[in-house]
């Protein structure tokens, strides 16, 4: 409450930016002013309905964010402590979340889950792919075969072949092959899937042996065999 105050006599009690300033004894004194919580008020349509504070598309976007964000910390978690994302990003001046978030966001459904299994990434780096990199798959055995004879530092003979692996019928999950045993040099490489029932994609790719520098995935569908 304000009092106001004469031309001789400045007011008694005055609120500037949520503080309060009174007089007393002839000395000015300040404290936090006490208001009651203001209340939101609620929108409402023509016909006097209230207009909730989110739209059906943003609440469905929320959600998908959440779970999206679940899965990238279970892929992350796939990569442990091989610093393809954390290099990568850094690079790029962001955070690992940050940047394979904003590389495979797109790809994911509304659950979350792979919607794309072709165009989620799954490696990014300088490192070069063998032009006739290829796949085929027996059951549950995927040979991978390419030919590059390069000895240089984008294509090093000693490179090691690392595989992203996603299941059609399970795309809420993801496998990643670390130690194929396979380098550049060798020219092939086997490995072994968890189910021989339904389509899978696979991402191979590369690592220096120090791990220190990646290449990009190329993804490869593999129909089921039967």
């Amino acid at each position: 409450m304000q009092v106001e105050g004469t031309s001789l006599t400045p007011k008694k009690r005055f609120r500037v930016g949520g503080i309060t300033y009174y007089y007393r004894l002839g000395k000015l004194q300040a404290c936090p002013s006490k208001r009651s919580t203001l209340k939101k008020k609620k929108k409402k349509d023509e016909n006097g309905n209230i207009i909730p504070d989110r739209t059906p598309k943003q609440r469905k976007n929320n959600i998908k964010f959440t779970f999206a964000r679940y899965m990238f910390a279970f892929i992350r978690e796939r990569f442990g402590d091989l610093p393809v994302w954390k290099i990568a990003a850094a690079q790029r001046g962001m955070t690992d979340d940050n940047l394979i978030h904003a590389t495979n966001y797109k790809y994911l459904d509304e659950k979350g889950e792979i919607l794309d299994m072709e165009g989620f990434k799954v490696s990014l780096g300088p490192l070069a792919l063998p032009l006739n990199l290829r796949a085929t798959r027996n059951g549950t055995l995927v040979t991978i075969t390419w030919d590059d004879p390069r000895d240089e530092p984008s294509a090093a003979p000693t490179d090691r072949m690392m595989v992203g692996i996603f299941y059609a019928d399970y795309r809420n999950t993801f496998t990643l092959e670390k130690e194929t045993g396979a380098t550049r040099r060798d020219g092939k490489c086997e490995i072994s899937l968890r189910d021989d029932d339904g389509e899978v994609c696979i991402h191979p790719f590369f690592a220096r042996a120090d791990n220190t520098a990646f290449s990009e995935d190329k993804a490869i569908t593999l129909p089921d065999t039967e």
